[in-house]
């Protein structure tokens, strides 16, 4: 059983997002050198929260295992991720995960983000080789929100203002090699 809650969220979506954000974080299949023949990186976790945008909180954690159907859970991917094979075997398909999403969370009407675009590039790939339908809604690129990349040009303007430099790039009238998106 996962450590948190798994299933619907109290939340749901049910025809628009409601102020809602689902945060999605994955694990997927990993190991150290070439993988062996026929085996492919596979989500074995995603991990949901549900951020309410107005109330700036979290309203609901999710833990979904996803059992990986062309690869294995390698030692150094239950090192490096926590999940284990045995967790995996046990969880439910990535067809049956995306469905969840979609039904239980949401995920077709709600936007999303992630800590980068691995995880929305992996979606993208694991649903064409698996011939899942997306369950994010159209298109992959527009619905999601690239955390990182939001916060980091956020810190760049920061760190900037703080060495006293517009948002142009110039200090005092020098030239600044900064600039700022």
């Amino acid at each position: 059983m996962p450590p948190y809650g798994a299933g619907t969220d109290r939340h749901a979506a049910g025809g628009g997002h409601g102020g809602l954000l689902n945060v999605i974080g994955i694990e997927a299949t990993c190991r150290q050198g070439q993988p062996p023949p026929g085996a492919v990186s596979e989500v074995v976790e995603i991990g949901l929260a549900v951020v309410d945008l107005v109330a700036r909180e979290r309203v609901e954690r999710h833990r979904i295992v996803v059992r990986p159907a062309r690869s294995r859970v390698s030692a150094f991917c239950t090192e490096l991720t926590g999940v284990t094979q045995a967790e995996a075997d046990a969880g439910m398909s990535f067809a049956d995960a995306c469905d969840a999403l979609v039904r239980e969370h949401g995920a077709a009407v709600r936007p999303w983000a992630s800590w980068g675009d691995y995880d929305r590039h992996q979606f993208v790939r694991q649903c064409a080789g698996d011939e899942v339908p997306y369950p994010f809604g159209r298109p992959a690129e527009r619905t999601h929100t690239n955390a990182k990349a939001v916060f980091t040009a956020t810190a760049v303007r920061q760190y900037v203002k703080l060495l006293n430099r517009n948002e142009h790039g110039a200090t005092h009238g020098n030239p600044c090699p900064v600039t700022v998106p």
